[in-house]
């Protein structure tokens, strides 16, 4: 009879063994459909999300070729009144307008009239300044060099500089 007994509580536990794995079967089903329902929603979302960027993305390529073609339009305005004003300039400097007295040569053989009176930009020497620019020379006759005549003139090297290559 106690073997009985033990018989019909192993068959219970058996029976209540495979009534749980039958729930947490059903648990797991039901849990798994909403992982896929989250795993779903999530996936729409990132879709939406990388449409939307492609939409920004195609506006922004948009508006860069819009802005490139401005630029570029600018660009060749730009060299045609380049062209034209090189052309100006050649005209104007014409060859056949040579007259000695009134022409200087360029690097290049070409002719620039010189006009007769001064440039608004032009400023009369002053006696200082001529002073200033013999003693640079003497100076520099006595074989001092740029930056120590400079020094002793309290004025710049690159002035220094432009009055002996005038000098010269």
């Amino acid at each position: 009879m106690l073997n009985f007994i033990f018989f019909i509580i192993g068959i219970a536990t058996i029976i209540i063994a495979l009534l749980l794995l039958i729930r947490d079967s059903k648990d797991n089903n039901v849990n798994d459909k909403v992982n896929n329902e989250i795993f779903i929603n999530s996936l729409e979302s990132v879709e939406g999300l990388i449409h939307e960027m492609n939409i920004a993305l195609n506006e922004t390529v948009s508006e860069i070729e819009q802005k490139y073609n401005i630029l570029e339009e600018n660009m060749n305005n730009i060299n045609n009144q380049l062209s034209k004003s090189k052309e100006e300039v050649s005209s104007a400097l014409n060859p056949n307008e040579f007259n000695s007295k009134s022409t200087n040569f360029t690097d290049n053989n070409r002719f620039i009239p010189i006009s007769n009176t001064k440039s608004k930009h032009e400023k009369s020497v002053t006696p200082e300044k001529k002073l200033k620019n013999q003693k640079i020379i003497e100076l520099n006759a006595k074989g001092l060099s740029t930056s120590q005549i400079a020094k002793e003139l309290n004025i710049g090297i690159g002035e220094v500089q432009l009055i002996l290559n005038l000098h010269k």
